[in-house]
This record gives structure tokens, C-alpha cells and sequence, in this order.
């Protein structure tokens, strides 16, 4: 097995010509926000091919469904994602 990367985010997307480039982000060891909670920062940057970048969003959407088969995640009602003000 090769190195492990952990992300705690993925930060800007950014699409130029046939390429995306996306960042992971992990929480600063040494920077706050003005909240005092741990700032994010990139780590590293995916580049790869929009075809390569649709197969791997694909392939999330589908273990995110299984996920929520399972009942691992459970989805937020639609009303609270349009309007997540209102409780």
C-alpha cells in the first residue's frame, strides 16, 4: 500500500480546460480562527482529468447512498438544507 493521506475538508475546486484541481484541507496544528478553533489549510492538491474527477464524484455518491441504506448517515430533510435557519 502506498502513503495515506488524511483530509479533514476538501477546500477550492477549480476547473481548467480538461483539468480539475481540488485541495485537501487539514486543520492547523498552529493556526486559529477568530473563533480560536483550528484553522483550515491545504495540505495537498488533486489534479486529474474531469472525466477521472466525474468517475471518483460518482463513485462517493454511490457509497454515500450505501451509507445512508445502511444507516450510517441519514439524510437532512430537504426543507433544512434550503433552509437551515428554521428549526
Amino acid at each position: 500500500m502506498e502513503a495515506q493521506i488524511y483530509a479533514d475538508d476538501v477546500g477550492t475546486i477549480t476547473v481548467s480546460g480538461p483539468i480539475v484541481r481540488f485541495d485537501l484541507m487539514i486543520q492547523s496544528a498552529t493556526e486559529n480562527d477568530a473563533q480560536g478553533k483550528p484553522k483550515l489549510v491545504v495540505q495537498q492538491r488533486v489534479i486529474m482529468p474531469i472525466d477521472a474527477f466525474l468517475r471518483a464524484a460518482q463513485k462517493m455518491q454511490g457509497s454515500v447512498q450505501d451509507m445512508v441504506k445502511k444507516g450510517v448517515i441519514q439524510r437532512a430533510p430537504k426543507d433544512a438544507v434550503a433552509n437551515p435557519a428554521k428549526k
